[in-house]
């Protein structure tokens, strides 16, 4: 979904140097893309919210993807720390682009979190920056809307993930192995 949205989602998710899609392309491409799927084989799709950026995505797959089955992945917090410092690396060196992204939050948080994100921008401290955003932004984010969105989230198959290492494929072979 990220890939035909040309978007990670609402944060910070811009692809630098790429426009997004039109809805009409998105939707273009989306179908095309479901067509290619088959039926028979479990998809997993990563907990989206509606919008993905500029584009949103259709109520009716939104609403199958809330009624399937769940896998809650977890990895730990400084696999996910170094994660974001290395996938956002642009916008990590980028700070007054990355503060102008960050003060589009004030509102959903306080103007005294997002000045303390900023000034930890402002004295270089990118691991903290990363932990500060995972603690404070995006897991009470995902926590909220999975828990108001995905119903059948307490029967999730729980797995942990190391994002970094370098047995990612491994990892998803185990998960449908775990899964069959």
């Amino acid at each position: 979904l990220e890939a035909l949205a040309a978007h990670r989602g609402p944060l910070l998710g811009a692809w630098p140097g790429q426009a997004q899609p039109t809805q009409k392309r998105f939707d273009t491409l989306l179908a095309a893309r479901l067509r290619e799927l088959d039926a028979a084989r479990p998809v997993f799709v990563e907990a989206e919210s509606r919008k993905i950026g500029a584009v949103a995505l259709p109520a009716t797959l939104l609403e199958a993807v809330h009624r399937g089955a769940c896998v809650a992945v977890t990895a730990s917090r400084e696999d996910r720390a170094v994660f974001l410092r290395q996938d956002y690396a642009q916008l990590f060196d980028d700070p007054a682009g990355l503060k102008s992204q960050l003060l589009r939050l004030v509102g959903l948080h306080s103007r005294d979190t997002v000045a303390g994100w900023l000034r930890m921008i402002d004295e270089g401290r990118r691991d903290d920056l990363a932990r500060a955003l995972i603690d404070q932004h995006y897991d009470p984010a995902y926590a909220r809307s999975s828990q108001a969105h995905f119903t059948r989230l307490p029967q999730a198959l729980p797995v942990v993930f190391r994002p970094n290492d370098a047995d990612v494929v491994a990892q998803a072979r185990a998960l449908l192995v775990a899964l069959a």
